[in-house]
């Protein structure tokens, strides 16, 4: 036997042992592909059985606690009768969610309007607005310099003052960046404009009502977010 003869045969056998290999391998990896995932199946089916249990009551509780006020059998949605959609149990989970918290935005505005809105001037906040402003004009070094309270109230409204004598009721001096934060936070807590936040860009409730603002929140799935005097009021879904 020549040397090509037996360098043939040894190109043979090492090819013949490729192919073995490799279908040895491939058996191997779609044996664990498979046995994965009839476990990740498994598991998911454990999940929603315990899940689909308490689900009804869950979503009734969260209603309640959003809003106690609004009536949640309200349904004015229409849903898909879809047969795939009834048969995947995700879907339909979220479909019970859709049913308990179909609540109705403008019920809740309105609510919201009767209940926690303050009917009051907006006279304060305004003052709040320009001696802020005027502030705002002092030099950076002088922000950061100690001045004589008495010197900083002399001039201010009078609604503006009461509030920051109490704030400094025990200190003689104080710094005008100091003074601008305070001013900052009680804007935000005098501002009479109700902040509407909803999910649909589309949707807007500044009809509703001269002080509503609406506000796009990308986070949003259902419901609305109100803010108003640096409080978050929340009644959505994300």
């Amino acid at each position: 036997m020549n040397d090509r003869t037996i360098i043939f045969l040894a190109f043979v056998i090492i090819i013949i042992l490729i192919v073995i290999v490799y279908n040895l391998l491939k058996r191997i990896v779609n044996e664990i592909n498979t046995q994965a995932k009839s476990i990740y199946l498994h598991n998911i089916s454990n999940y929603e059985t315990l899940n689909t249990k308490d689900t009804s009551s869950n979503i009734s509780q969260v209603s309640k606690e959003f809003y106690p006020n609004i009536n949640p059998n309200q349904k004015d949605i229409i849903v898909s009768k879809d047969i795939a959609y009834k048969q995947d149990r995700i879907l339909s989970q979220a479909k019970k969610i859709e049913e308990e918290f179909d609540i109705s935005n403008i019920d809740i505005i309105e609510d919201f309007l009767k209940n926690k809105v303050q009917e009051e001037g907006d006279s304060l906040y305004q003052n709040l607005l320009f001696v802020k402003e005027t502030l705002s004009h002092t030099s950076d070094t002088s922000l950061v310099k100690e001045i004589s309270v008495n010197d900083i109230l002399k001039d201010m409204p009078q609604d503006v003052g009461n509030i920051l004598r109490k704030k400094y009721s025990n200190q003689a001096k104080v710094r005008l960046m100091n003074v601008l934060e305070i001013l900052d936070l009680e804007i935000k807590k005098n501002d009479p404009t109700i902040y509407i936040m909803v999910g649909d860009k589309d949707l807007s409730y500044d009809m509703v009502d001269n002080r509503i603002k609406t506000i796009y929140n990308k986070d949003i799935y259902k419901g609305i977010k109100i803010y108003y005097h640096n409080k978050m009021y929340d009644y959505s879904l994300e």
